[in-house]
C-alpha cells in the first residue's frame, strides 16, 4: 500500500501557470511602453505629413505659407497658416487636427522653444532649412534641406540627404 506523506516536489502544470504569472507581468509593464512609443510614432507620421502638405500648397498654389508647432499644455499643436486669402473651408480641412499626441518637446537646429515656425516660401520655392528633432517616447530628428522634397529622419539622413537637383541650381538660388 501507498503511504500518504507529503509531496513538495511541484507538479508540471503549477509551473506552467508560475511561468504564465510571471509573463503577465512583464507584459504588463511593456504594454503602455509600447502603446507611448506608437503614440509618438503616428505623431511624427502626422508632423511629416503636415509638412508635406505646406510643401504642396507652396509649389501647386505658389503660395507662401507658414507652419507653427507650439507646445501648449494640452501637448503639440501643428498649424498651416498660408499668408495669402482661403477659402475658410479650405482652411478649417487643413486644420482640423492640430493637436499631436505623444511629442514632448521639440527644437530646431538644437534650440528648444514652445514655438517654432517653419516658412515655406512659394515665390523662391525655399523652405525652413535645418534639424527639427522631437522628442517623446523616444527622440526623431527630422532633415529639412531647405527645398521641398520628401521629409526625412535622421537615420535616413546618409542615404537620402544628397539633393535631388545639381548643388550648382542651390548656390545660384
Amino acid at each position: 500500500m501507498r503511504s500518504n506523506r507529503n509531496r513538495s516536489n511541484v507538479t508540471l502544470i503549477e509551473l506552467l501557470i508560475v511561468i504564465a504569472l510571471i509573463g503577465l507581468t512583464l507584459g504588463g509593464l511593456t504594454i503602455p511602453k509600447a502603446l507611448r512609443k506608437e503614440t509618438f510614432e503616428k505623431g511624427v507620421q502626422r508632423i511629416c505629413s503636415k509638412i508635406g502638405f505646406a510643401n504642396e500648397l507652396m509649389i501647386d498654389y505658389s503660395m507662401d505659407v507658414a507652419l507653427t508647432l507650439e507646445q501648449k499644455e494640452s501637448g503639440l499643436h501643428c498649424e498651416i497658416i498660408p499668408k495669402s486669402p482661403m477659402p475658410e473651408k479650405m482652411l478649417r480641412l487643413i486644420n482640423k487636427d492640430i493637436k499631436i499626441a505623444g511629442v514632448k518637446k521639440i527644437s530646431l537646429d538644437g534650440r528648444a522653444d514652445s514655438k517654432i515656425t517653419l516658412h515655406f516660401t512659394g515665390s523662391s520655392g525655399r523652405v525652413t532649412s535645418g534639424k527639427l528633432t522631437l522628442v517623446g517616447a523616444r527622440e526623431v530628428t527630422l532633415v529639412l534641406p531647405g527645398y521641398p522634397c520628401r521629409i526625412t529622419t535622421k537615420r535616413e539622413e546618409a542615404s537620402h540627404y544628397e539633393a535631388p537637383y545639381p548643388q550648382e541650381v542651390h548656390s545660384a538660388a
